[in-house]
């Protein structure tokens, strides 16, 4: 019952906080028996608010660990909710795609993190963040070098278009990926105990948290495209 406790805080969050602007949708309908053409973006500066799940600071706490994160990133906490939210600048990390069934977005965060404890850290670099129509939406990050999935959720439909050069998405709530709980948790010592940061970290679902992404985008022509998908 704690998951889902969480999830309703943390999706309460996403309305009344993340949720500055709802995701953008294109302001007319496709005439029917038209279709409408894929669109393609590059995906310029912006920003990532992620609001990380009670649960996983909870087993973070449970273990004496930190999360912090570098100076560029504004913390605030929801007073209603009492749901950390973590606000960072981003970029897009490759070519957005609209209208389509494999729609995507995703960026990353120009900031990293750490987690401290046990008198050892895992520091997480290059953040990236996805949302996809066709597959699983994530957090992700490299980790000494290699990439590594942090936390993964449902597939989500993306808007249609930019507006005004725009597009903002907001993730499913993402639960954490089991070998980031096992990174978390390190290896085991020969007396049987775990050494990483988060030695007591559940094998459990835990939620992550979900995340509203926002980057500024121009048209681009990967891909098909008609004349008519300019913005100007």
């Amino acid at each position: 019952m704690r998951v889902r406790r969480t999830l309703t805080a943390i999706i309460s969050v996403s309305a009344l906080t993340l949720v500055i602007a709802p995701p953008a949708v294109s302001a007319g309908a496709t005439p029917t028996g038209v279709a409408s053409a894929v669109r393609w973006y590059e995906g310029k500066t912006g920003t990532v608010q992620w609001a990380i799940g009670s649960e996983f600071l909870a087993q973070l706490d449970q273990a004496g660990a930190v999360l912090s994160f570098c100076s560029a990133a504004k913390i605030a906490v929801d007073e209603s909710s009492g749901v950390t939210i973590v606000t960072m600048p981003a970029h897009g990390s490759s070519a957005i795609r609209l209208n389509a069934r494999d729609s995507s977005m995703d960026g990353s965060a120009d900031c990293a993190a750490t987690i401290t404890g046990n008198n050892t850290s895992v520091e997480l670099t290059t953040l990236g963040f996805d949302v996809a129509s066709a597959y699983p939406s994530g957090i992700s990050a490299s980790v000494n070098d290699e990439r590594a999935v942090l936390g993964s959720g449902a597939r989500m439909k993306l808007p249609k278009q930019a507006v005004r050069n725009k597009i903002t998405v907001v993730s499913p709530v993402l639960l954490v990926d089991s070998t980031f709980a096992d990174l978390l948790r390190g290896p085991q010592d020969a007396s049987g105990a775990y050494t990483g940061p988060v030695p007591t970290m559940t094998t459990e679902p835990t939620t992550l948290g979900l995340f509203q992404l926002s980057l500024k985008v121009k048209v681009t022509k990967v891909g098909p495209m008609s004349s008519g998908n300019s913005e100007g």
